[in-house]
């Protein structure tokens, strides 16, 4: 089955605040393991993306799925496994 897995920033970019509030709300609260809820359609979140991209790569982050992510952090790992078997 799917697991769940929840954001730990939310820039509430579907009220379409600029690209650079986006931006700047996203990458002051990078840390490791940081999953943000970010909406596909949005346009200043489209135009904000570079900026978070090269900003998270700048900050030495790089991109992982959340499968991934979960192999490499057990804490992670086990709420997933909670999440899925309370469907």
């Amino acid at each position: 089955g799917m697991a769940l897995g929840l954001w730990s920033c939310n820039p509430k970019d579907f009220t379409a605040p600029p690209a650079n509030r986006i931006s700047a709300e996203v990458l002051a609260n990078l840390k490791p393991g940081a999953i943000f809820l970010l909406h596909s359609g949005v346009q200043p979140t489209l135009e904000a993306l570079p900026e978070i991209v090269a900003g998270c790569r700048r900050h030495g982050y790089t991109f992982v799925t959340l499968s991934e992510m979960a192999a490499h952090s057990p804490e992670l790992h086990d709420r997933m496994k909670v999440a899925a078997a309370g469907r």
